[in-house]
């Protein structure tokens, strides 16, 4: 019987007091050079520390068992340690959430004509999904503005980000623009790209939708300010927002 295994966020690990395994996440970050890993039973919220040295005698058949806190946890083979690790650093260390607005359904955005616009996102749309972030991370945007929070990300950490929305244009072949504002005062940037001619007729809307765009914290500047999402019509329109899916990178 596989007793460790991952489930979205979590490790599922059969404790040996029977029913369905129990659910955990880690409370900490850990690898093969760390002494000490944390658990965090999420049903009770009770925490056991286990050290890599309580976990070097197990065998390739049964596993070995061990008491923690009373609770019987078992450790199967190398290969269940080795996943273990594994999950720290490429399930749960890494992550998305995906953020779905509800607010531009009932009340588009108003596009002035050459004038850059921010998208907004309250985060409330039935679509939002935030069982897939990873430790440490509580949420990578603020509803109240729909800008990209990226202060629990840490340096050297990327984050990928494919925004979904659609643009109403007033007239034909209008130039639809789109950027990210990032930094603040001086050290203020922005990082810019035209998305295209809306040239299929007026007063019909475009998605845009596949797109991702890639942008590191490389510095404090990016990392601890808002992320603000732009975009700049040619003409007159409106836009409604369907949202924003984010990939988060970990640096380790």
């Amino acid at each position: 019987m596989k007793k460790i295994f991952k489930n979205g966020n979590y490790i599922e690990i059969n404790l040996g007091l029977g029913g369905s395994p129990k659910r955990f996440t880690l409370g900490s970050r850990f690898s093969e050079s760390t002494e000490s890993f944390t658990i965090v039973e999420t049903e009770r919220g009770d925490s056991f520390s286990i050290a890599f040295s309580d976990v070097t005698n197990w065998s390739d058949d049964k596993g070995s068992a061990y008491t923690i806190d009373s609770l019987r946890l078992f450790l199967i083979s190398n290969t269940g340690l080795s996943a273990i690790i594994d999950i720290s650093k490429n399930g749960i260390q890494n992550g998305f959430v995906d953020y779905n607005d509800a607010s531009t359904t009932i009340n588009p955005v108003v596009l002035l004509e050459d004038q850059w616009i921010e998208i907004p996102n309250d985060g409330l749309g039935v679509s939002t999904n935030e069982d897939y972030l990873p430790v440490g991370v509580t949420r990578l945007m603020n509803p109240l503005t729909g800008h990209i929070d990226a202060t629990q990300l840490n340096k050297g950490d990327s984050i990928l980000i494919r925004n979904d929305y659609s643009v109403t244009p007033s007239t034909n072949n209008a130039l639809l623009r789109f950027r990210y504002s990032l930094g603040s005062g001086a050290d203020a940037y922005t990082l810019e790209k035209t998305i295209s001619r809306l040239d299929s007729g007026s007063g019909i809307p475009y998605r845009e939708s596949l797109v991702t765009d890639l942008i590191y914290m490389g510095d404090d500047n990016t990392k601890d300010n808002p992320i603000k999402l732009e975009v700049n019509l040619s003409t007159s329109g409106t836009l409604i927002n369907a949202g924003s899916a984010i990939q988060i990178i970990r640096y380790e």
